[in-house]
């Protein structure tokens, strides 16, 4: 579940939709699988925050994490 949740992030942005081209970055994308990879974890394990402190914990040697990704 968390791989299919960043695989999912990731294919967000990729849609042809107008208007999503200035999120067609490495730092966004990075958000995105972040925050796909919580939401799958929270699903599997029905625990949104313990996935969200997970996924920030595992992306801590990183640069791109910012704490309104959490929300």
């Amino acid at each position: 579940m968390a791989h299919i949740g960043a695989a999912t992030g990731t294919f967000v942005l990729r849609l042809p939709i107008p208007g999503f081209e200035y999120l067609r970055n490495d730092t966004i994308n990075r958000r995105f699988v972040a925050a796909g990879f919580a939401a799958g974890l929270g699903v599997a394990f029905g625990a949104p925050v313990g996935a969200t402190l997970v996924a920030y914990e595992l992306s801590q040697p990183n640069t791109f994490w910012r704490f309104e990704s959490m929300w």
